[in-house]
């Protein structure tokens, strides 16, 4: 059995940043989110410190040496509630098979992607978001071996507003990220507060390469709170930019 500290989860239920191998307390970063050690939600593994990385959160990570098939976090959760899971890879050249690793990341045992290092040059960081409602009072977020030592570097835990935003996952539906970009916003990132602080939930940024075929002008909307049932926070929802294709204007 695993206990989980619940001084370990921040300041507020389900929002919990964890270092992962990271070996020494708990600290605070340059955006007040409280990072802390991993040794309270997994007990496999091994601890690895890096020096290759700018980010404090990604200069250790915890790898799985011991040949298990699947090695897992457990994450305290309120059922029902929505939640978004992040998970950070930063590969580097631990100590293990010295096999660049192959494996499968499963939340709530469902396999949700495949981590593969095997053509990875070193620092590289792969990152990976899911959102889901929990089943029950805890996410499990396991590592499913394939080649190598599977490992991790970070993982975030953060409550969402259950009542309006992404409610398809309360019907068992899962939604994974490939990118969050504002269109048509002027501010560099947005956070999501959701009347709680520290402020760090979803992270938004306009997108160059996205934005290039759109006009650039901000288009202000008035968005009603119940209008956001499936969609992100309302500040991002609240500008959008235009193009003319084929004689059509599209909105994004």
């Amino acid at each position: 059995m695993l206990n989980v500290s619940r001084a370990q989860c921040d300041l507020y239920t389900g929002f919990i940043s964890i270092d992962c191998g990271l070996s020494a307390a708990a600290y605070t970063d340059a955006n007040n989110i409280t990072w802390v050690p991993d040794s309270g939600y997994t007990f496999t593994g091994q601890n690895f410190d890096l020096v290759t990385s700018d980010t404090k959160a990604l200069q250790s990570l915890r790898y799985f040496p011991e040949g298990r098939s699947k090695d897992c976090y457990m994450l305290p959760a309120i059922q029902k509630n929505t939640y978004m899971v992040r998970v950070y890879f930063l590969y580097a050249d631990f100590p293990g098979t010295g096999v660049p690793p192959t494996f499968d990341l499963e939340i709530e045992a469902l396999s949700v992607a495949q981590i593969d290092f095997t053509f990875s040059a070193e620092n590289n960081v792969t990152m990976y978001e899911g959102y889901l409602s929990a089943t029950k009072d805890t996410i499990y977020v396991c590592l499913a071996r394939i080649t190598g030592d599977p490992f991790i570097s970070s993982l975030e835990l953060r409550p969402l507003d259950t009542a309006n935003m992404y409610k398809i996952v309360q019907q068992g539906s899962y939604l994974f990220n490939l990118y969050h970009a504002n269109f048509g916003g002027s501010t560099p990132i947005i956070r999501y507060i959701a009347k709680r602080t520290p402020p760090n939930l979803l992270e938004t940024a306009p997108r160059a390469g996205l934005e290039a075929a759109f006009s650039h002008s901000i288009t202000p909307l008035r968005t009603a709170k119940h209008s956001l049932i499936h969609y992100p926070s309302q500040p991002v929802a609240q500008d959008a930019s235009a193009s003319e294709i084929l004689g059509r204007t599209s909105f994004q």
